[in-house]
């Protein structure tokens, strides 16, 4: 299997966020087909809400075996002086029998107190209930909540949030106040109503509307000219809440209609009030809308494969193939599509989306694609998060996924199971998920490096002990961690290529090292004077880099940077290009502190001659 070849992505100049036309210039043809979806067997957990003011939110989906509630804080539940929940479920046809609870302190390792939940009844279609604390709560401190759902066969689902203690928390005011400025932006006469509110400029959203600031126009705001219109409840998200202060997200569909055309968009708000006797203030507000890709939306023709509006960052894709077949495969809107460039067919591979079940679109999910076979046309991907449905509801992990381009199959290989919640999930395998040619997967998670092979459902550690912060890889399987020294930086950086097998270190001699990224082939690296490893005056242990290294492909230093009296605290890479973020050390008694001194850049001239896809 040769490797996959990455695209090129040149963003148009006239474009901030995109009307998505993927444009494969050389191979994809003005005509084109769509075709074929694989679905999965549909979600039917029970779900739990928080109903505060009349309004249900804080949707908690369950886990079928308990996980680590400390590190899960999606959602924060308000509790006043009376120290009660009021909770609603939909139990989608399961008889549940009881509901009990366990309330931890926040990291979730000292139990507080456990009871039962009272006064179940039925209400329309939802089952409402109530909990009582019993046991002192101290205000504006965390707690862990675990919420357990027994049925009547003894099967246990396990439920989590956030809560927050505090005496005239106003939540139902605040909320309130989000809902009445949601309902007033689909309502173009009442545009000047919020003008109060917003902090407009001239330049503050993206002109297709998918990003709205705080700093838009009342106009723009109000949708502009697409007159929309929901077509979905509200999910709504308490994030933050004390005595002043309130954050909360929206997350719904609209549709919208041109000419002809209806086209349906998913919705994302984030507002931040702060809210007084005389008047609330919005401190923050953004809105983010992504066209909902299906097949009917997906047109191929002048060249492009076009998939609506969104953000540019949102959407990951590349080709592969043989001068005989070309594909394209594209991620986005937690969707996975496999384009038949050659035979012009479009097909859909994975979508996390359920018509049949609240799955609530969590952003909590990802997709990424490991392995694309040239000859066949068959991907391998993983989907890591909460499993909304299929055989593994429920739980959380990395699924690994088969799907056959010539049988239009797709087929589950292996689940890896992981209770440690999506963000430290995410951060491992953002540095690592890479499958070879002996279809071995590699995986990094927390601080181990797992290596599955496939085929067989067999998985194995292969390096344990690591700090994920301080380990890299490239797209093509080469893998960099740090050896010795330890948690902030290494004695020397070991290099494995997880293809041949075959390793190499680069020594740090005096100085401690960490990898720092790929730009390109180019592995990016930074040295550490040991005696600058010590604690800011806030408690944090810094780690000021010193000098900068590039390397190529076969090892030899093509870079490096320093500048006197100056310190690399934070470094960015992207489309082969390097941000740094520099500052001064400034002694604080016994403490060492650091200075802002501005950016400094290192362009690098990376030749690429894959196809481009512009955006």
């Amino acid at each position: 299997m040769s490797r996959i070849k990455k695209i090129l992505l040149t963003l148009l100049a006239y474009l901030t966020a995109f009307i998505a036309a993927v444009c494969v210039s050389s191979f994809v043809l003005n005509q084109g087909k769509v075709s074929g979806e694989q679905q999965r067997s549909s979600a039917d957990l029970p779900l739990l809400y928080v109903r505060t003011g009349g309004e249900l939110m804080n949707e908690m989906h369950g886990y079928t075996e308990p996980v680590d509630g400390g590190y899960y804080r999606d959602t924060l539940t308000p509790v006043g002086e009376s120290k009660t929940i009021n909770l609603s479920m939909d139990t989608y046809g399961h008889n549940i029998s009881s509901v009990s609870f366990e309330l931890y302190n926040d990291q979730y390792t000292d139990l507080i107190e456990s009871g039962d939940c009272t006064d179940m009844e039925k209400v329309n279609a939802m089952v409402q209930m109530q909990l009582q604390f019993k046991n002192t709560l101290y205000s504006n401190r965390e707690y862990c909540l675990h919420l357990m759902l027994k049925n009547d066969q003894d099967q246990v689902y396990h439920y989590y949030t956030r809560v927050r203690y505090g005496s005239d928390l106003k939540v139902a005011e605040k909320l309130k106040f989000v809902l009445d400025f949601n309902e007033t932006t689909f309502n173009k006469d009442s545009a000047d109503a919020l003008s109060s509110y917003l902090e407009s400029t001239s330049s503050s959203s993206s002109s297709d509307k998918s990003l709205v600031t705080l700093y838009s126009s009342s106009d723009t705001v109000t949708w502009g000219s697409m007159a929309p219109y929901r077509t979905s409840e509200i999910a709504i998200r308490l994030k933050e809440i004390n005595t002043e202060t309130a954050a909360f997200t929206l997350s719904y569909t609209i549709e919208s209609s041109a000419g002809d055309i209806n086209t349906f968009y998913n919705v994302n708000e984030y507002y931040r009030l702060r809210w007084t006797d005389s008047k609330v203030y919005l401190l923050d507000f953004e809105r983010r809308m992504a066209e909902n890709i299906g097949l009917a939306d997906i047109t191929v023709s002048s060249g492009a494969l076009r998939l609506g509006i969104g953000d540019a960052s949102d959407i990951d894709y590349a080709s592969y193939g043989t001068d005989q077949q070309q594909y394209t495969w594209v991620t986005g809107d937690q969707q996975l599509w496999l384009y038949d460039n050659t035979n012009r067919i479009m097909t859909k591979v994975y979508t996390e989306e359920d018509d049949n079940h609240n799955c609530g679109r969590q952003d909590e999910a990802g997709i990424k694609v490991v392995h694309a076979d040239p000859e066949t046309g068959d991907l391998y991907f993983i989907v890591y998060g909460y499993m909304h449905s299929g055989n593994y509801e429920g739980r959380e992990g990395v699924m690994v996924y088969h799907f056959s381009h010539g049988d239009v199959l797709l087929e589950d290989l292996v689940f890896i199971p992981f209770n440690k919640g999506f963000e430290q999930m995410r951060s491992g395998l953002e540095e690592l998920a890479y499958m070879n040619d002996d279809g071995t997967l590699y995986l990094l998670l927390e601080d181990t490096v797992y290596a599955i092979d496939v085929n067989m459902g067999k998985m194995d550690v292969a390096y344990k002990d690591l700090n994920s912060s301080n380990c890299t890889a490239s797209g093509d399987g080469i893998f960099v961690m740090c050896d010795g020294g330890d948690e902030n930086a290494g004695e020397r950086l070991k290099i494995v290529d997880l293809n041949s097998g075959k390793e190499r270190t680069i020594e740090g001699g005096d100085w401690r090292i960490v990898p720092l990224g790929y730009a390109g082939k180019d592995l990016i690296y930074g040295l550490i004077d040991p005696q600058m490893l010590t604690e800011d005056s806030s408690g944090v242990i810094r780690t000021p880099i010193s000098e900068v290294h590039i390397m190529d492909e076969n090892y030899n230093e093509v870079k490096t940077y320093q500048k006197s009296g100056d310190y690399v605290m934070r470094l960015t890479i992207s489309d082969g290009n390097i941000s740094m973020k520099l500052a001064k050390a400034v002694k604080n008694g016994n403490y060492t502190d650091y200075q802002d001194a501005g950016e400094d850049y290192i362009i690098r001239n990376i030749e690429n001659d894959d196809q481009k896809i512009y955006v």
